[in-house]
């Protein structure tokens, strides 16, 4: 499944689905492992594909990050939040 910019489906709904989860709640308490995977789903999403609020939102919702004004800074800080061992 890719990620289709032109579909109504926003950055966290796209994540919990390819990620399995049933709730999107479930995605802030995956397992190292998984958390991972999303981390690799995220590269394969270029940043145009997301404006910069949806960007930070999903930033924010999954590491409790700040927010960055540039879309390449949040998905780089969401991917090596996501890529830590203590996650």
């Amino acid at each position: 499944m890719k990620f289709d910019p032109d579909f109504p489906l926003h950055l966290l709904d796209y994540l919990a689905l390819r990620m399995g989860c049933e709730y999107l709640s479930d995605l802030r308490f995956l397992e190292i492992d998984k958390r991972m995977q999303m981390a690799r789903v995220l590269l394969a999403i270029p940043v145009g594909a997301a404006g910069p609020l949806e960007w930070n939102n999903t930033l924010v919702y999954l590491t409790g990050g700040h927010g960055e004004r540039d879309p390449e800074a949040v998905k780089a800080q969401l991917i090596a939040s996501l890529s830590e061992e203590g996650g």
